[in-house]
């Protein structure tokens, strides 16, 4: 966590967390993550790029590389000796995967990086797991209830696959449970 300049949110300090969407456009502006104290923080792949790339010129914009992509955030959460890695993406209306795989793909590359220098240098291992969550609204402005649900979910095992991610239908404004993205 102290090696990235972008981590916006930690369970030592936060027990409420959002997630935004940057583009002027979009449907799905905000996703609230409410989490306990803990073991856990969250780091914004987007904010740290750029043609100056804070984070990581691996993560710089341009260049036409695949790798220059990044998701909207990234929770890491150290529970029970297991290192869990939950990458997310918001995207308004009806994501197609040119949308989304290479900003998964690139994350997690990056994160790959993170932990290889964490053994290399530390040599701190981590049992781990991953999971990959697109967070998506309608394709119509139309919202799907008149308010700012709770997210229900949780009963589903979420995808392992960059590729494949777990799909799931939200509202702006949606809150979700941290434990709910753990399962």
């Amino acid at each position: 966590m102290d090696s990235l300049a972008c981590v916006d949110y930690s369970g030592d300090r936060h027990t409420d967390a959002i997630i935004k969407e940057a583009a002027p456009s979009a449907q799905l502006k905000t996703v609230n993550i409410r989490a306990s104290s803990g073991d856990w923080f969250i780091f914004n792949p987007d904010k740290g790029r750029g043609k100056q790339s804070k984070m990581s010129a691996l993560l710089s914009v341009g260049g036409g590389h695949q790798h220059h992509r990044a998701c909207d955030a990234v929770i890491v959460v150290l529970k029970d000796g297991v290192l869990r890695t939950v990458f997310i993406e918001l995207k308004s209306g009806s994501p197609r995967a040119g949308d989304y795989v290479k900003q998964f793909q690139s994350t997690r590359q990056f994160a790959k990086y993170l932990l290889g220098l964490l053994d290399e240098f530390h040599e701190i291992r981590f049992q781990q797991e991953e999971r990959f969550i697109l967070l998506h609204t309608t394709k119509t402005k139309k919202i799907l209830l008149d308010k700012k649900p709770t997210y229900q979910g949780g009963n589903k095992s979420f995808s392992k696959d960059p590729k494949n991610p777990h799909k799931e239908l939200v509202n702006d404004g949606v809150t979700i449970y941290l434990k709910q993205l753990l399962v």
